[in-house]
């Protein structure tokens, strides 16, 4: 098994967590044996969080609307899934 895992039975989740997907990370996997119809596991539900995103955009420069003087600012970039679902 790669990664981590908990059992939530409050929520009925198996829930794995990879915390390193990247270039000499890129695959994992998980086996688990446990009784049930296989309709009992579908959907899996897959989210993610990235610091970067597909393209590297950045924001170089702010100015005022009216074009006048720059603006000093800060940027977060976070790349999240909103649903992703395996039907």
């Amino acid at each position: 098994m790669d990664g981590e895992y908990r059992h939530d039975s409050r929520r009925n989740v198996l829930e794995w967590c990879l915390p390193v997907v990247d270039v000499k990370n890129k695959t994992g996997s998980l086996e688990f044996s446990i009784a049930g119809q296989p309709n009992d596991f579908f959907p899996v539900n897959v989210s993610f969080v990235s610091k970067g995103n597909y393209c590297d955009i950045q924001a170089t420069k702010v100015s005022q609307v009216d074009g006048s003087s720059p603006v000093r600012f800060s940027t977060e970039t976070s790349f999240v899934v909103d649903k992703y679902e395996i039907l």
